[in-house]
């Protein structure tokens, strides 16, 4: 506590709270992971759905002759 009041210090001071801070959000908030997994897992799924939109329009403008290759 004495150390508080060194001049230069004030960096590590911060990153140490920081770091604190950051550990008790951790381990007191047990689901933060799973909340940020489930976003992203939403916001990837939201993005495979609109290349298979864009896929599937594509698909729609040819003809059924044009599938066949034989």
């Amino acid at each position: 506590y004495y150390s508080l009041g060194t001049p230069g210090s004030g960096v590590s001071h911060v990153a140490h709270l920081g770091g604190m801070l950051f550990g008790f959000i951790y381990l007191r908030g047990g689901g933060l992971s799973y909340r940020w997994q489930l976003l992203y897992h939403e916001w990837r799924r939201g993005r495979l759905r609109k290349r298979f939109e864009i896929y599937m329009r594509k698909r729609e403008g040819k003809n059924d002759a044009d599938r066949w290759v034989n």
